[in-house]
């Protein structure tokens, strides 16, 4: 029996046309048969109920007519929505990777890039010459090379590029969500692109990572076309033409960075696991090999610096830990900011990863194309990486940027797929989504050193405004670092690395031949996140006199004086109290007396104590005036905090090195030079007369 007919007109022709429901199970069209487009329907009831229908006076036939004018008006405006959101998150992704971009000096390796980018090919630079260790591959370089010779070598001009870079991988983001799912899935990856920190830090990088991120979500969605069976010739030549795209767009990004490489088995996993029909074996693996081929004059570099990487690249630790720290990196930015090392959000970032694999494993015996290139994507590329860990540890989180993108596709598949079953579990997705994009955008603006704090540029304007005429710097890194290659240029520099034990002679000889040829060093101490006791450090404090100790953002700068201290010499003979234990000043030498100003005052102390003090005690030395005021001054733990009041030993005598430097703008005349012992808790130490400092009488000269 006919219980339900449905009638509609023909949106093209206005014919009307019916189907029995009990007779047919082929989905309804809306246009009549010679039409060739079809058009969205409009449902509504008929006015009398089917003769002999159960439900007697409900509602049994169905009539469905052609759109109105006003539902073809919002048909029609469905494009313009579309074009304004997208403009809207493009715009949001372009703002956040604007702002501040050129605030914060170059880093290392960033302003090795410019180095590359003014010197490489106009030949006054080897860059991949024999005993070179430089692993990254030439296409950045040569874009930053072409850009900086329009736009200049500034900060903000090297960084522009790769804030390109990170706004076309948000517009790319669009259209690979549109084209594996619908526009809502395309939005939602735009959109958690546009604000993910991680991506946001790394397009603000001047350097080739943004450009790699970009160019695997360009390489995955020109790979689309070869995962879907063509059904006719139109279809075959786009796939032809997809699959030139394809090589084209992968070769590119291993060109960028040796991790491009993660693509590969990315692209592979995805390919085994796309649903039928599918692109033939062979030809994927053509063009597969093609891109191999293309590759294979760098892979022959790549392999060789892999079995023998730089210390400086590894990234020692536990491999899971190593894991949990780049998917946290991924979600909150980078490790730098201090979000990133916070519990409470650390647990957010696991609630986040775990909504990803939800989100991309099939359920309710569903699994759509999105889900399984949301899976691919992260698992291909994080389980190489691990297994390429196991023989070299290299699990950092920049190198692993191919995979970043990946995470955010698979929040993005979770909150759509969610909507359909649950919308109040999808809000809360996206909601604890922008959340945590939006705390480590805060922490990656206003709360990271770098970015608030004195940095590079702070230091070397400290340097020029009290350098002396013979002054030297010294930085105890390779000296292939572009950190004073590029911002001081004609500041004499010496690169004492922290040497290992068996290299320990040359460094010291090094140390020794600065002392020959400098008596005012400026030592910025590096660290490479290397085991290390600083033996450059250790050293310039046991032989020299530390003046200044300062940190501008995330560089510490140090001052020493070098030289004999016998120009005076003070027997004292007096004693500090600190509780029961006796601290004796037995023996002060200082020089230069007369003191220069702008120089330094080296002092040279002698302790003899009767014991360990229960606090850490610091050492003041203050020259102050007639008024006592005071003009100089420079207090220090022992040795720099080498040789603690707290480990001091019953017979022992300690050597201790102060420097104070002293004011251009000192007026010459006699001054008073205290010293004396303080606690934590700032309360100065006593002599035996009741005193507490020790005082001795300084003259200053132009």
């Amino acid at each position: 029996m006919n219980l339900r007919a449905f009638t509609w007109r023909c949106a093209r022709c206005s014919k009307r046309r019916s189907r029995s429901a009990a007779t047919t199970r082929t989905p309804m069209s809306t246009a009549h048969p010679a039409c060739t487009r079809p058009r969205s329907i409009t449902a509504r009831p008929a006015p009398f109920a089917a003769v002999g229908s159960p439900v007697g006076g409900l509602m049994a036939r169905v009539r469905i007519s052609a759109p109105t004018a006003s539902t073809r008006l919002d048909r029609d405006l469905v494009p313009a929505i579309s074009l304004a959101v997208g403009s809207a998150i493009v715009l949001l992704a372009a703002g956040l990777r604007f702002y501040r971009l050129g605030f914060q000096a170059l880093t290392g390796d960033e302003a090795f890039s410019m180095i590359v980018a003014q010197r490489w090919l106009v030949g006054a630079m080897d860059l991949y010459g024999s005993g070179s260790i430089e692993s990254t591959p030439p296409l950045h370089y040569l874009l930053l090379s072409g850009w900086v010779a329009i736009a200049g070598p500034s900060e903000f001009a090297g960084r522009f590029l790769s804030l390109v870079f990170g706004v076309l991988l948000v517009t790319f983001a669009f259209r690979l969500g549109r084209s594996i799912g619908s526009s809502r899935l395309g939005f939602l990856f735009g959109l958690l692109a546009s604000v993910n920190p991680f991506l946001v830090a790394y397009s603000q990088v001047a350097r080739s990572y943004s450009l790699l991120a970009c160019l695997a979500v360009l390489s995955t969605l020109a790979a689309l076309p070869l995962l879907r069976e063509p059904r006719n010739p139109e279809g075959r030549h786009l796939v032809c033409r997809s699959r030139i795209a394809y090589v084209f767009v992968t070769s590119l990004a291993l060109y960028t960075h040796t991790f491009g490489a993660l693509l590969l088995p990315f692209h592979w996993l995805l390919y085994l696991a796309w649903p039928r029909p599918r692109f033939g074996f062979g030809r994927w693996a053509v063009a597969q090999a093609a891109i191999l081929v293309i590759a294979i004059p760098w892979w022959f570099r790549a392999l060789i610096l892999a079995l023998h990487p730089a210390e400086m690249w590894l990234e020692r630790g536990d491999t899971l830990s190593r894991l949990g720290a780049v998917l946290r990196a991924f979600l909150l930015g980078p490790s730098e900011a201090p979000v990133a090392e916070s519990p409470p959000w650390t647990i957010v970032a696991a609630l986040l990863v775990v909504a990803a694999l939800a989100g991309a494993v099939p359920w309710r015996r569903s699994w759509p194309p999105a889900s399984r290139v949301a899976l691919a994507w992260t698992l291909g590329c994080l389980a190489t990486a691990v297994v390429i860990s196991l023989r070299v540890p290299l699990l950092r989180d920049r190198f692993l940027i191919v995979a970043a993108p990946g995470l955010v596709f698979s929040i993005a598949v979770a909150v759509e797929r969610t909507r359909l079953a649950r919308g109040l579990v999808s809000a809360t997705m996206l909601t604890l989504a922008l959340v945590a994009s939006g705390a480590g955008l805060w922490s990656l603006y206003a709360t990271v050193p770098f970015a608030t704090a004195r940095d590079a540029r702070a230091l070397l304007e400290h340097i020029a405004a009290r350098r002396l005429p013979d002054s030297v710097f010294v930085a105890n890194l390779p000296a292939s670092d572009p950190f004073s290659q590029y911002y001081a240029p004609g500041l004499p520099t010496f690169f004492v690395p922290d040497a290992q034990p068996a290299d320990r002679p040359d460094g010291a000889e090094s140390l020794r031949h600065v002392a020959r040829v400098s008596t005012d060093v400026w030592l910025v101490p590096f660290a490479y996140g290397v085991e290390s006791d600083r033996f450059v450090e250790r050293t310039m404090t046991e032989t020299g006199f530390r003046a200044e100790d300062l940190w501008f953002g995330h560089l510490r700068l140090q001052r020493y004086a070098l030289g004999e201290p016998s120009a005076e010499m003070r027997v004292v003979g007096t004693v500090f109290r600190d509780g029961p234990t006796r601290i004796a000043l037995t023996e002060v030498m200082l020089a230069p007396n007369p003191a220069t100003a702008g120089g330094v005052l080296r002092l040279a102390l002698t302790w003899a104590p009767d014991g360990p003090t229960r606090e850490r005690l610091t050492v003041f030395s203050h020259l102050v005036d007639e008024s006592g005021a005071i003009q100089a001054q420079r207090d220090s733990e022992p040795l720099g905090g080498y040789s603690p009041t707290t480990s001091w030993r019953v017979g022992e005598t300690i050597q201790d090195h102060l420097g104070v430097p002293l004011p251009k703008e000192l007026a010459p005349r006699s001054y008073t030079l205290r010293l004396g012992l303080y606690g934590p808790d700032g309360a100065r130490r006593l002599l035996d007369d009741g005193r507490d400092a020790f005082e001795v009488t300084v003259v200053v000269a132009r």
